[in-house]
């Protein structure tokens, strides 16, 4: 990923208490690393804190793994709780991805 003001390559996003090696394909949460991320999962979670508190509607997730092949849209409810439930084994308490009923999910910052 390259940098929006400088061009210059992006190697990890923090976001609070979660680190994305963007390289490496690998999630941390509070320092632990999350069980490994399908290419679909990351691209969400990706695409979740590029926005930071604001909604991202199911077809901007869809939008965000369209190379993945075709999925509906209800299909991203379902991955938004595996992922849920991913970072939920490191942190019971986990609580960062929020949703706006019938119409998508947010990251909460912290």
């Amino acid at each position: 990923m390259l940098c929006e003001r400088c061009g210059a390559e992006v190697r990890e996003r923090l976001v609070g208490d979660l680190r994305i090696d963007l390289a490496g394909f690998r999630v941390y949460w509070k320092g632990v690393r999350l069980k490994p991320l399908t290419r679909r999962y990351f691209l969400i979670l990706i695409r979740l804190t590029d926005n930071v508190g604001t909604i991202c509607t199911r077809q901007m997730l869809l939008d965000a793994v369209q190379d993945e092949g075709e999925i509906a849209d209800r299909t991203i409810d379902a991955h938004i709780t595996r992922m849920r439930r991913r970072f939920r084994e490191i942190d019971p308490e986990f609580n960062h991805i929020g949703a706006a009923r019938d119409y998508g999910y947010y990251w909460r910052s912290n």
